[in-house]
């Protein structure tokens, strides 16, 4: 017997899968995020702060910092939305297969909310100290790593490491959003500044996008 979902779950989780695919295309998948000097950078200070996320307590850095990011990125978000005219946005826009800057800049914005939601999930998760927590529940962790005591902590500093990592990445993208916004404002100081001509409509594509920027 094949189990169904209801039709309003089946909508949902449709168009979330929907959404997620085009944002992941816009911004060009696992080669933009290997290749990211921004995740390069947050590899780089992961090594040199050692000393403070591989103790207890690392959360509380995150959850103390990141819903000041997230508002920042947020109003930066709402900043790109608002620029310009109509004009101004058509300019910047797709058009048949002319690719425009304009969602590739709003693919940005998302994946760095993207990381900073996984990582203040991340840290709330390690604050609840996951495996405390289903040992109380009884759940047998303590017996399965009796004898192997270092292999569970090696596990607790990968999951903390990789935690630390994403608060880190969400801290460099910021300098990433700020070049986004500039490039809008670079692109809206072009477009102010061509001849008007009834009936004609430059076009900006990403190839362009990433030749002049």
């Amino acid at each position: 017997m094949k189990l169904a979902l209801p039709p309003v779950l089946t909508r949902q989780y449709t168009g979330l899968r929907n959404i997620a695919a085009e944002y992941w295309s816009r911004y060009e998948g696992f080669g933009a995020v290997i290749g990211s000097p921004y995740l390069h950078a947050a590899v780089v200070f992961l090594v040199l702060t050692y000393g403070l996320w591989s103790i207890p307590g690392w959360w509380d850095i995150p959850l103390s910092v990141l819903p000041g990011i997230v508002s920042f990125t947020l109003a930066g978000f709402a900043m790109l939305i608002a620029f310009g005219n109509d004009g101004f946005k058509r300019y910047i826009s797709d058009e048949g297969e002319s690719k425009g800057p304009l969602l590739s800049i709003g693919a940005a914005f998302t994946h760095f909310l993207v990381i900073q939601t996984l990582a203040l999930i991340f840290a709330i998760v390690a604050k609840a100290r996951l495996f405390s927590t289903l040992s109380g529940m009884g759940v047998p962790l303590d017996s399965l790593f009796k004898d192997h005591q270092s292999v569970r902590m090696a596990l607790v500093r990968i999951a903390w490491a990789i935690g630390f990592l994403l608060f880190l990445y969400s801290i460099t993208s910021i300098v990433s959003i700020t070049f986004s916004v500039f490039r809008v404002a670079k692109y809206f100081n072009k477009f102010a500044g061509l001849p008007p001509e009834p009936g004609a409509r430059p076009t900006v594509t990403d190839a362009n996008l990433r030749r002049n920027t």
